[in-house]
């Protein structure tokens, strides 16, 4: 039964790519994982938490990201405007930032 008469799932608003060895090595990853951003929506959920693009998020909600076709599924788990906590890599260095899921 169709109870809100549309889906609502969380979102980021970000482009993300895969995280290969050569670019594990340029962001100073030990390994290659992750989702890295290519670019941020503005004004999107992502942009108002303060991701960047040349992030690479490596936890979303605690749950490792290995590959970053791993990071829509979990996000679009989300119940929109849920905070949730990502673990990135800037510039070399682990960062949490909190985020709400935005209406997709």
């Amino acid at each position: 039964m169709q109870q809100f008469g549309k889906v609502s799932r969380g979102r980021l608003g970000v482009t993300i790519q895969e995280v290969n060895q050569q670019l594990a090595d340029s962001f100073g990853l030990k390994r290659p994982g992750g989702a890295l951003v290519a670019a941020v929506e503005e004004n999107g959920p992502a942009a108002k938490a303060g991701i960047q693009a040349g992030d690479v998020i490596l936890k979303f909600d605690g749950h490792a990201i290995s590959s970053s076709s791993e990071l829509p599924a979990q996000v679009a788990d989300v119940k929109p405007g849920t905070k949730a906590t990502l673990e990135i890599s800037r510039n070399g260095t682990p960062t949490n930032i909190e985020s709400d899921g935005g209406r997709g």
